[in-house]
């Protein structure tokens, strides 16, 4: 009789669409402690429509004055950082983390850079940004396409 051999995960990793593996997805230190190398990426949802591209990030406890939104050459670029939060009087993490005082930690901390290319037909000097409750929206209009219309041929 044969038995059957699952996988190892690791093994089946290899063959994930790397898209939907996890929402956040981290380079650098993992706590965002040490180097200041910490790079993790938000969430983002990308829409469009004939009128408008529309791209949000959920960017929650992130100050507006710590995300820069850019367009350059048909690329849209988020960048920002999430600083940590410290209470009044709080340890540094080293200490507060092997003192009892984190139980778990999963909000990453440090930078974010996100960018995406988008179609030519983006009118740059119309782009919006807003942010509310922790999702940065932005909204990019398409230009008007140029439409036939009827020319009248005036009699002298």
């Amino acid at each position: 009789m044969t038995h059957l051999t699952l996988f190892n995960p690791s093994f089946r990793r290899l063959f994930a669409d790397p898209f939907f593996d996890l929402p956040v997805r981290t380079t650098g230190s993992a706590s965002g402690r040490g180097s200041g190398a910490s790079l993790w990426t938000p969430p983002v949802d990308v829409r469009e429509s004939d009128t408008e591209v529309v791209v949000e990030a959920e960017l929650p406890g992130i100050a507006r004055e710590d995300i820069s939104v850019r367009y350059h050459d048909g690329r849209l670029i988020l960048e920002g950082r999430r600083e940590e939060a410290r209470e009044t009087g709080a340890e540094d993490c080293e200490t507060a983390c092997t003192s009892g005082g984190w139980i778990r930690r999963e909000r990453m901390i440090g930078r974010f850079h996100r960018s995406f290319d988008l179609p030519d037909s983006v009118d740059s000097s119309a782009i919006k940004a807003e942010s509310r409750d922790g999702v940065l929206k932005v909204v990019l209009p398409k230009l008007e396409k140029a439409q036939p219309r009827q020319i009248d041929v005036s009699v002298n």
